[in-house]
Protein backbone atom coordinates (compact mmCIF):
# COMPACT_ATOMS: atom_id res chain seq x y z
CA UNK A 1 0.00 0.00 0.00
CA UNK A 2 1.30 3.36 -0.57
CA UNK A 3 2.75 4.98 2.45
CA UNK A 4 3.84 1.55 3.93
CA UNK A 5 7.39 1.74 3.20
CA UNK A 6 7.63 4.80 4.89
CA UNK A 7 5.69 4.23 7.85
CA UNK A 8 7.59 1.35 8.22
CA UNK A 9 11.18 3.43 7.99
CA UNK A 10 10.33 6.34 10.35
CA UNK A 11 10.94 4.57 13.79
CA UNK A 12 13.49 3.26 12.03
CA UNK A 13 15.10 6.67 10.56
CA UNK A 14 14.45 8.03 14.33
CA UNK A 15 15.91 5.43 16.05
CA UNK A 16 19.88 6.30 13.56
CA UNK A 17 18.90 10.22 14.48
CA UNK A 18 19.62 9.24 17.97
CA UNK A 19 22.40 7.27 17.21
CA UNK A 20 24.11 9.68 15.28
CA UNK A 21 22.38 13.26 15.98
CA UNK A 22 25.15 15.14 14.12
CA UNK A 23 24.35 13.76 10.60
CA UNK A 24 22.51 15.36 8.69
CA UNK A 25 21.08 12.77 6.05
CA UNK A 26 19.31 10.44 9.05
CA UNK A 27 17.50 14.08 9.65
CA UNK A 28 16.76 14.77 6.12
CA UNK A 29 15.63 11.13 5.39
CA UNK A 30 13.19 11.21 8.66
CA UNK A 31 11.59 14.71 7.92
CA UNK A 32 10.64 13.30 4.23
CA UNK A 33 8.95 10.40 6.16
CA UNK A 34 7.39 12.35 8.73
CA UNK A 35 5.46 15.13 6.07
CA UNK A 36 4.64 11.72 3.58
CA UNK A 37 3.39 10.09 7.16
CA UNK A 38 1.85 13.46 8.65
CA UNK A 39 -0.07 14.12 5.81
CA UNK A 40 -1.57 10.49 5.65
CA UNK A 41 -2.74 10.56 9.39
CA UNK A 42 -3.85 13.94 9.22
CA UNK A 43 -6.36 12.52 6.18
CA UNK A 44 -7.05 9.79 8.03
CA UNK A 45 -8.39 11.56 11.16
CA UNK A 46 -10.21 13.97 9.41
CA UNK A 47 -11.84 12.56 6.53
CA UNK A 48 -10.14 15.32 4.20
CA UNK A 49 -9.50 14.93 0.38
CA UNK A 50 -7.65 18.11 -0.03
CA UNK A 51 -5.57 20.01 2.84
CA UNK A 52 -5.31 23.61 2.78
CA UNK A 53 -1.69 25.10 2.42
CA UNK A 54 -2.75 26.20 6.38
CA UNK A 55 -3.09 23.10 7.79
CA UNK A 56 -0.09 22.05 6.22
CA UNK A 57 2.02 24.60 8.48
CA UNK A 58 0.20 22.73 11.10
CA UNK A 59 0.49 19.25 9.92
CA UNK A 60 4.17 19.40 8.57
CA UNK A 61 5.41 21.43 11.48
CA UNK A 62 7.50 18.73 13.42
CA UNK A 63 9.21 17.84 9.66
CA UNK A 64 9.67 21.22 9.56
CA UNK A 65 12.14 21.65 12.38
CA UNK A 66 13.86 18.28 11.21
CA UNK A 67 14.73 19.42 8.00
CA UNK A 68 16.04 22.87 9.39
CA UNK A 69 18.20 20.67 11.41
CA UNK A 70 19.60 18.64 8.17
CA UNK A 71 19.89 21.98 6.35
CA UNK A 72 21.85 22.58 9.78
CA UNK A 73 23.97 20.27 9.63
CA UNK A 74 24.54 19.68 5.61
CA UNK A 75 23.98 23.08 4.36
CA UNK A 76 25.34 22.48 0.34
CA UNK A 77 23.55 19.26 0.45
CA UNK A 78 20.84 19.30 -2.46
CA UNK A 79 18.94 15.98 -0.85
CA UNK A 80 18.11 18.25 2.50
CA UNK A 81 17.80 21.67 0.34
CA UNK A 82 14.89 19.25 -1.63
CA UNK A 83 12.79 18.01 1.37
CA UNK A 84 12.83 21.70 2.83
CA UNK A 85 11.31 22.83 -0.79
CA UNK A 86 8.59 20.34 -0.80
CA UNK A 87 7.91 20.71 2.57
CA UNK A 88 7.52 24.18 1.35
CA UNK A 89 5.55 24.02 -1.09
CA UNK A 90 3.16 22.09 0.69
CA UNK A 91 2.69 25.06 2.97
CA UNK A 92 2.13 27.17 -0.03
CA UNK A 93 5.39 29.48 1.13
CA UNK A 94 6.39 30.65 -2.15
CA UNK A 95 9.15 33.11 -1.08
CA UNK A 96 10.67 29.46 0.86
CA UNK A 97 10.16 27.86 -2.17
CA UNK A 98 11.97 30.33 -4.97
CA UNK A 99 15.14 30.26 -2.06
CA UNK A 100 15.38 26.52 -1.88
CA UNK A 101 14.89 26.39 -5.55
CA UNK A 102 17.97 29.13 -5.99
CA UNK A 103 20.00 27.44 -3.09
CA UNK A 104 20.06 24.08 -4.79
CA UNK A 105 20.94 25.08 -8.49
CA UNK A 106 24.18 26.89 -6.40
CA UNK A 107 25.01 23.52 -5.05
CA UNK A 108 24.01 21.86 -8.53
CA UNK A 109 23.20 24.17 -11.71
CA UNK A 110 21.84 20.81 -13.59
CA UNK A 111 19.19 19.89 -11.29
CA UNK A 112 16.59 19.02 -13.50
CA UNK A 113 12.93 20.06 -11.24
CA UNK A 114 14.58 23.12 -9.55
CA UNK A 115 15.93 24.24 -13.19
CA UNK A 116 12.47 23.96 -14.75
CA UNK A 117 10.63 25.88 -11.91
CA UNK A 118 12.66 28.57 -11.97
CA UNK A 119 13.11 28.81 -15.83
CA UNK A 120 9.18 28.81 -15.87
CA UNK A 121 8.66 31.38 -13.11
CA UNK A 122 10.89 33.65 -15.36
CA UNK A 123 9.57 33.09 -18.69
CA UNK A 124 5.88 33.36 -17.22
CA UNK A 125 7.02 36.97 -15.83
CA UNK A 126 5.05 39.96 -16.40
CA UNK A 127 6.37 41.39 -19.71
CA UNK A 128 7.90 38.43 -20.79
CA UNK A 129 7.85 38.08 -24.90
CA UNK A 130 7.55 34.89 -26.33
CA UNK A 131 11.54 35.27 -28.02
CA UNK A 132 12.44 36.24 -24.34
CA UNK A 133 10.85 33.43 -22.64
CA UNK A 134 12.14 30.80 -25.60
CA UNK A 135 15.52 32.17 -24.89
CA UNK A 136 14.65 31.28 -20.81
CA UNK A 137 13.34 27.58 -21.82
CA UNK A 138 16.15 27.15 -24.61
CA UNK A 139 18.74 27.94 -21.88
CA UNK A 140 17.69 25.78 -19.25
CA UNK A 141 17.71 22.79 -21.92
CA UNK A 142 20.69 23.14 -22.80
CA UNK A 143 21.40 22.43 -18.35
CA UNK A 144 19.24 20.06 -18.58
CA UNK A 145 18.19 17.96 -21.66
CA UNK A 146 16.45 15.60 -20.71
CA UNK A 147 13.87 18.00 -19.28
CA UNK A 148 10.16 17.18 -20.34
CA UNK A 149 8.75 20.23 -18.33
CA UNK A 150 11.05 22.51 -20.13
CA UNK A 151 10.62 21.46 -23.39
CA UNK A 152 6.74 21.65 -23.54
CA UNK A 153 7.67 25.51 -22.08
CA UNK A 154 9.94 25.66 -25.44
CA UNK A 155 7.25 24.63 -27.37
CA UNK A 156 4.69 26.78 -26.20
CA UNK A 157 7.02 29.87 -26.20
CA UNK A 158 8.26 28.84 -29.98
CA UNK A 159 4.28 28.57 -30.63
CA UNK A 160 3.90 31.59 -29.54
CA UNK A 161 6.28 33.41 -31.60
CA UNK A 162 4.44 31.54 -35.01
CA UNK A 163 1.62 33.19 -33.92
CA UNK A 164 3.12 36.51 -33.87
CA UNK A 165 4.22 36.05 -37.52
CA UNK A 166 0.24 36.26 -38.60
CA UNK A 167 0.17 39.67 -37.19
CA UNK A 168 3.17 40.84 -39.56
CA UNK A 169 1.39 39.11 -42.64
CA UNK A 170 -1.98 40.77 -41.34
CA UNK A 171 -0.11 44.27 -41.44
CA UNK A 172 1.41 44.00 -44.68
CA UNK A 173 -2.53 42.90 -46.11
CA UNK A 174 -3.89 46.20 -44.73
CA UNK A 175 -1.02 48.21 -46.34
CA UNK A 176 -1.76 46.51 -49.85
CA UNK A 177 -5.54 47.35 -49.00
CA UNK A 178 -4.28 50.90 -47.92
CA UNK A 179 -2.29 51.32 -50.91
CA UNK A 180 -5.10 50.34 -53.23
CA UNK A 181 -7.51 52.70 -51.70
CA UNK A 182 -9.88 49.32 -51.33
CA UNK A 183 -12.32 50.82 -49.65
CA UNK A 184 -14.20 53.90 -50.40
CA UNK A 185 -14.03 56.65 -47.51
CA UNK A 186 -17.09 59.63 -47.45
CA UNK A 187 -15.42 62.54 -48.54
CA UNK A 188 -11.78 60.81 -49.80
CA UNK A 189 -11.10 60.44 -53.30
CA UNK A 190 -9.70 57.01 -54.29
CA UNK A 191 -6.50 56.21 -56.50
CA UNK A 192 -7.20 56.03 -59.99
CA UNK A 193 -6.60 52.69 -61.46
CA UNK A 194 -4.36 50.86 -62.28
CA UNK A 195 -1.65 52.01 -60.13
CA UNK A 196 2.11 52.75 -61.94
CA UNK A 197 4.65 50.35 -61.56
CA UNK A 198 6.64 52.54 -59.14
CA UNK A 199 3.81 52.49 -56.27
CA UNK A 200 3.50 49.04 -57.02
CA UNK A 201 6.84 48.59 -56.28
CA UNK A 202 7.39 51.20 -53.25
CA UNK A 203 5.07 48.92 -51.50
CA UNK A 204 7.68 46.12 -51.46
CA UNK A 205 10.05 48.79 -49.19
CA UNK A 206 7.85 49.10 -46.36
CA UNK A 207 7.16 45.45 -46.41
CA UNK A 208 10.41 44.14 -46.64
CA UNK A 209 11.47 46.49 -43.51
CA UNK A 210 8.24 44.86 -41.73
CA UNK A 211 9.47 40.93 -42.39
CA UNK A 212 13.05 42.01 -41.44
CA UNK A 213 12.32 43.92 -38.52
CA UNK A 214 9.59 42.24 -37.13
CA UNK A 215 10.45 38.65 -37.65
CA UNK A 216 13.91 37.72 -39.48
CA UNK A 217 16.09 40.21 -36.78
CA UNK A 218 14.32 38.84 -33.79
CA UNK A 219 14.90 35.65 -35.46
CA UNK A 220 18.63 35.78 -36.07
CA UNK A 221 18.93 37.06 -32.53
CA UNK A 222 17.43 33.78 -30.76
CA UNK A 223 19.51 30.84 -29.02
CA UNK A 224 20.49 28.22 -31.71
CA UNK A 225 18.19 26.32 -29.84
CA UNK A 226 15.45 27.87 -30.44
CA UNK A 227 15.77 28.23 -34.10
CA UNK A 228 16.28 24.36 -34.35
CA UNK A 229 12.98 24.36 -32.25
CA UNK A 230 11.02 26.07 -34.97
CA UNK A 231 11.82 24.02 -37.72
CA UNK A 232 11.11 21.16 -35.32
CA UNK A 233 7.86 22.32 -34.17
CA UNK A 234 7.14 22.89 -37.59
CA UNK A 235 7.44 19.21 -38.10
CA UNK A 236 5.57 18.20 -35.24
CA UNK A 237 3.00 20.76 -34.57
CA UNK A 238 -0.07 20.32 -36.25
CA UNK A 239 -1.23 24.35 -35.17
CA UNK A 240 2.05 25.46 -35.42
CA UNK A 241 2.28 24.72 -39.54
CA UNK A 242 -1.34 26.05 -39.75
CA UNK A 243 -0.15 29.54 -38.43
CA UNK A 244 2.48 29.76 -40.97
CA UNK A 245 0.31 28.57 -44.01
CA UNK A 246 -2.13 31.16 -42.93
CA UNK A 247 0.37 34.16 -42.51
CA UNK A 248 1.93 32.79 -46.02
CA UNK A 249 -1.33 32.77 -47.44
CA UNK A 250 -2.05 36.51 -46.25
CA UNK A 251 0.93 37.70 -48.12
CA UNK A 252 -0.26 35.94 -51.08
CA UNK A 253 -3.19 37.56 -50.90
CA UNK A 254 -1.57 41.21 -50.03
CA UNK A 255 0.97 40.46 -53.02
CA UNK A 256 -1.34 39.92 -55.53
CA UNK A 257 -3.39 42.93 -53.99
CA UNK A 258 -0.38 44.97 -54.63
CA UNK A 259 1.69 44.22 -57.54
CA UNK A 260 -1.16 43.00 -59.98
CA UNK A 261 -2.11 46.27 -62.62
CA UNK A 262 -5.81 46.02 -61.26
CA UNK A 263 -8.44 48.24 -63.51
CA UNK A 264 -11.04 47.60 -60.95
CA UNK A 265 -10.92 46.70 -57.27
CA UNK A 266 -13.86 43.85 -56.95
CA UNK A 267 -11.02 41.60 -57.49
CA UNK A 268 -8.49 43.11 -55.10
CA UNK A 269 -11.58 43.58 -52.01
CA UNK A 270 -12.43 39.58 -52.87
CA UNK A 271 -8.44 39.14 -51.86
CA UNK A 272 -8.75 40.99 -49.30
CA UNK A 273 -11.16 39.57 -47.28
CA UNK A 274 -9.76 35.99 -48.82
CA UNK A 275 -6.84 36.70 -46.87
CA UNK A 276 -8.05 38.12 -44.15
CA UNK A 277 -11.02 36.34 -43.02
CA UNK A 278 -9.00 32.57 -42.31
CA UNK A 279 -6.71 34.35 -39.99
CA UNK A 280 -9.40 36.12 -37.79
CA UNK A 281 -11.72 32.59 -37.96
CA UNK A 282 -8.20 31.15 -35.85
CA UNK A 283 -6.61 34.24 -34.04
CA UNK A 284 -8.64 35.06 -30.79
CA UNK A 285 -9.51 31.33 -29.76
CA UNK A 286 -6.20 29.43 -30.94
CA UNK A 287 -4.01 30.81 -28.19
CA UNK A 288 -4.44 27.97 -26.16
CA UNK A 289 -3.93 25.29 -28.35
CA UNK A 290 -1.31 22.50 -28.49
CA UNK A 291 1.42 23.29 -30.74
Amino acid sequence: MPGRSWREAEPVLREAVRIDPHHWYGYAMLADAVTRMSVVRFARATGARKIEHHEFEHVTHEASDLVSVALRLGPEEVYAHEVAERIASFSGNSKAVDQLERAILRIDPTHSEALAAQTRKAADAPGVKAGRAADLYAGGLAAAPDSGSMQRGLDQATYRMLRGVRWLALLCLGLAGAMMDLFAVEGEVQRELPLSLGQRLWYLVPMTAIWIVGALLRYRRRRTGVRLNVQSLMRRGRWARLVVVQAAWSMLCALLIAQVPWTDRMLPQVLFWAGLTPTFATIWFDRKKAC
